[in-house]
């Protein structure tokens, strides 16, 4: 309930603003005062100015009938959206797992895949401790305001759902996201700022590095992150691209390359070797194996290890044999 006072006083301002409503003076104690309450500041008596009435009884609305009044969005339409989010069904997801109205690689989409990182955070530390719950709802919100998923008129109501997401328990204190609001307005408005020389979205476009300092995320974690990654954390991940890549074009591991290298020069020596025992020479041996004289000889210094096995038992046998 007190996030939608809050959605319809803020909504009840925005009104109102060009008759000089005040910002500081909307909470309930101001506004919903009792008749007869004297302002202490100006003097004036609270009284009733007009009212409706059916057949001698004022007419009475309840507050659920000011909600759907004043909000864009009626209760029972919020409350669907929350289910909807809990069950991680807010978005429709097309093939590919990208959100459908996210196209292609964009600041939008980059906004989006750091929400569901920060949540997979979360996932992966068994929840979010009550000190930190403040941090983790603030970079939701502002990560799912930039990737336009929702808008300053239904934040406050997205604060609720996400909250309730961390802890259905906490009641969070809704001015605390007062600053994140006043940015989605400058966001929607066009507005930019100025930043290391470039012109940036009003709401908060932090680097990775910043985020892994904000929210402490180890090496081990953020393997199974997406987006939010050091450095080096993204050129491991381009190794491993490229080798996947390169296997998929049906080049081998190193291991297998100089194993295939070995046999290859092992085959050479034996080839060597059986020639030179036919009585051809060095020379010749090159002609025929169309290699190096060179080659040949290094060959006929390393026979392999199966030559040099094979050729020892010849000669245990011609040594037996004479004695």
């Amino acid at each position: 309930m007190p996030t939608l006072w809050n959605a319809c006083q803020r909504h009840l301002v925005d009104k109102l603003a060009e008759l000089g409503a005040d910002p500081a003076a909307k909470d309930a104690s101001r506004v919903l005062r009792l008749v007869n309450t004297v302002n202490t500041k100006s003097g004036n008596v609270c009284r009733v100015v007009h009212v409706l009435e059916d057949k001698g009884e004022p007419i009475r609305y309840n507050f659920e009938y000011l909600c759907e009044m004043l909000l864009p969005v009626a209760r029972w339409d919020i409350e669907t959206q929350q289910k909807q989010r809990r069950d991680r069904q807010q978005l429709t997801l097309l093939p590919g797992g990208r959100p459908g109205h996210l196209k292609g690689f964009s600041g939008r989409q980059l906004a989006w895949d750091r929400l569901e990182d920060i949540r997979r955070l979360a996932d992966l530390r068994g929840g979010v401790k009550e000190g930190e719950r403040m941090h983790h709802l603030f970079w939701r919100l502002n990560f799912l305001l930039l990737s336009g998923a929702t808008n300053s008129s239904l934040m406050y109501h997205e604060a609720a759902a996400l909250a309730g997401e961390l802890d259905p328990r906490w009641n969070y204190r809704s001015k605390e996201l007062m600053t994140l609001y006043s940015k989605a307005k400058a966001n929607e408005a066009g507005e930019t700022v100025e930043f290391n020389g470039r012109k940036v979205p009003p709401l908060y476009t932090p680097r990775n590095d910043t985020l892994i300092n904000l929210f402490q995320i180890t090496d081990d974690e953020q393997r199974q992150l997406k987006t939010i990654i050091s450095k080096d954390m993204a050129k491991e991940r381009h190794r491993e691209r490229e080798t996947k890549r390169r296997r998929a074009a049906g080049a081998v591991d190193r291991e297998t390359y100089l194993d295939a290298v070995k046999q290859g020069a092992d085959a050479k020596r034996a080839q060597a070797l059986a020639l030179k025992e036919q009585g051809l020479s060095v020379r010749a041996i090159a002609k025929e194996m169309g290699v190096s004289v060179g080659s040949v000889s290094n060959y006929l210094k390393a026979p392999s290890v199966q030559g040099s096995v094979r050729m020892s038992d010849e000669n245990q046998a011609a040594a037996r044999s004479v004695q």
